[in-house]
């Protein structure tokens, strides 16, 4: 092997420390403007992920709508961020449900759904129950059975059947049977008793009065106490008048008080008229020619 010289050895070294500080210059010196656009470019395209929500792919920045049907989200950075309102329920028959709460349709084969207040069902077609010697039913409907208390419900085609027991109802210490009508104690409304439960109707009836003890029904006519007016009931309120002299009585017809020779309709659409205190009424005949006064009060 070839002996260096002592010079050569000098340069050689020389070289090599020369070669170090270059390296170690690159190494540390400042990024450049277009090293710094490229970092930038770079770190672009890796982040902004994308988010998934219910089965659906949405991008950076984009917003939506929350699958509770009130709220809205927005997708940042691949997490899905939501607002927080409270959502209204919804009330259907008398019974409350939640956003997003699902039910069954009483068509029997639809679901519908609460969504921020609002039902919104589905719209399959159902099918209608066919039954023997009877007819035909949608899905939903109730009717009777074979015996006369049973009562079934077309669900989809399908006919379901309930038993029940024809139990008779006691009311006001009488006692009716299933399907008996009777009269409300208002004497407006009336009830039935059904499978041993009264159930009513809920009319706004008028008022009857209750004079001194007696009770007067709305539109009847009575003298006063003292038997110089004539009063009737009205809503629940008396209304009194003085008689006026014979021949010029006034008529009461449900509450109303026409004058006398005062001409009026009746319930029924007929002419009427008051005279001297007594209602007449001309009925229409059947060839279309008015027919005479019949005199009915």
């Amino acid at each position: 092997m070839e002996k260096l010289t002592k010079m050569e050895k000098v340069l050689k070294k020389a070289a090599i420390v020369e070669n170090v500080s270059v390296r170690m210059e690159i190494s540390n010196a400042k990024p450049t403007r277009n090293s710094i656009k490229l970092k930038q470019n770079q770190k672009s395209e890796s982040s902004g992920d994308s988010c998934d929500y219910n089965g659906l792919t949405y991008t950076d920045g984009e917003t939506f709508n929350s699958d509770d049907g009130c709220n809205t989200c927005r997708c940042t950075d691949g997490s899905v961020d939501c607002t927080r309102d409270v959502c209204k329920d919804c009330v259907n028959n008398g019974i409350t449900y939640e956003s997003e709460e699902s039910y069954a349709s009483p068509d029997g084969c639809n679901r519908c759904t609460c969504i921020n207040g609002q039902i919104k069902c589905s719209s399959k077609k159902c099918k209608s129950c066919k039954v023997k010697g009877v007819g035909s039913f949608p899905s939903g409907s109730i009717f009777p059975g074979e015996e006369k208390c049973d009562t079934c419900t077309c669900e989809n085609g399908k006919v379901e059947c309930k038993r029940r027991k024809c139990s008779n109802c006691y009311y006001n210490g009488k006692k009716y049977k299933h399907q008996e009508t009777f009269r409300y104690r208002d004497d407006c409304n009336r009830c039935e008793c059904l499978y041993g439960y009264v159930e009513c109707t809920r009319y706004n009836c008028p008022d009857n009065c209750n004079v001194n003890g007696p009770l007067i029904k709305h539109g009847e006519m009575f003298p006063s106490t003292d038997g110089i007016k004539e009063c009737w009931c009205k809503d629940g309120v008396v209304e009194c008048v003085e008689f006026k002299c014979p021949g010029m009585s006034s008529c009461v017809v449900n509450g109303t008080v026409f004058q006398s020779e005062e001409a009026f309709l009746s319930e029924n659409n007929d002419k009427c008229m008051c005279k001297y205190g007594e209602v007449r009424c001309m009925g229409l005949r059947c060839d279309g020619k008015d027919g005479g006064l019949d005199g009915k009060g």
